[in-house]
């Protein structure tokens, strides 16, 4: 089984959804809005490898008190979606997939791949935590109704069924082309969130996820003189995906797509706390003929 989940990267310093057409009517049953979630992802992941992108990622180095800790890094990216269906006992995956286009507003330099903290060319689409073979892990409960966005609104909370364990987060430590160093991580038993859908279509309109700390991640023997320390902490990693409406032409049709992705780490001893923007325009249709259809 491999779940999606948040992770967070720190250093020494989806996504795409489609539409469904039937309604919760007042069922508070976890399992039904469940499904309802499932057939939404996969009704827009059968056409999705038609679409592609712009998408610009800041990342702003903070403090703890969330002030401004150094200059901004900006990134502009084509990004699309990867959709490989299960087959013959294969788990299905949604992968997107970035290709670099500027950094700082200007074409990349050599060195400039890969840094660091650079995000990385792939990524595993969001929603896919929600798919039979991705979600046995999660425990999901009601959290009532609401309105967002002028819609009408049901929501799940979910949270991993170990929650109560101390697990060992997994660690890659690495170093840029910058001699900068890094650490990715991800810990599963700590996430926990909430999921908002519009209770008339079953499209999804936002994603929480968090990952609760304090996270303890130890540091190799041979990083230790680099980071100047043993372990390091994070207190702290949130990420919040928001979802618009966009209008195609030729045919005419409206898909829920993000709009927005925000992802803040507090980190410690040692580590660079940062908050990560990512924003999402100029989304268009590739058609067989090789033409792009402007949003």
């Amino acid at each position: 089984m491999r779940m999606r989940v948040v992770t967070g990267i720190v250093a020494a310093t989806a996504l795409l959804v489609g539409s469904a057409s039937v309604r919760a009517q007042g069922n508070r049953d976890p399992q039904l809005i469940l499904d309802r979630i499932v057939d939404y992802v996969m009704r827009y992941y059968g056409r999705a490898q038609s679409l592609v992108s712009h998408e610009e990622i800041t990342q702003q180095p903070i403090r703890t008190d969330m002030s401004f800790d150094g200059p901004s890094i900006r990134y502009g990216y084509q990004l699309r979606l990867e959709w490989a269906p299960a087959e013959a006992h294969q788990i299905p995956t949604a992968t997107m997939v970035r290709e670099l286009l500027t950094v700082n507003g200007r074409p990349p330099n050599p060195k400039d791949k890969p840094r660091c903290m650079q995000p990385h060319e792939t990524w595993s689409e969001p929603l896919a935590m929600f798919l039979p073979d991705e979600r046995s892990d999660l425990e999901f409960k009601w959290a009532g109704t609401g309105r967002m966005d002028g819609r009408p609104t049901v929501s799940l909370d979910f949270m991993h069924r170990n929650r109560r364990g101390r697990a060992t987060p997994e660690a890659n430590f690495r170093t840029g082309a910058d001699d900068s160093s890094c650490v990715s991580w991800s810990v599963e038993s700590r996430l926990q969130g909430r999921v908002w859908l519009d209770d008339v279509t079953g499209e999804v309109l936002r994603l929480d996820q968090n990952i609760y700390g304090p996270i303890d991640i130890g540091i190799p023997r041979e990083e230790q003189k680099r980071w100047r320390t043993t372990a390091l902490a994070i207190d702290r990693h949130t990420t919040s995906i928001r979802y618009k409406p966009v209008t195609f032409d030729d045919p005419l049709e409206v898909i829920m797509l993000p709009e927005s992705i925000q992802t803040m780490t507090l980190s410690r001893a040692g580590a660079q706390s940062v908050r990560v923007t990512q924003r999402f325009k100029n989304y268009r249709r590739f058609l067989g003929e090789g033409r792009l259809l402007e949003e």
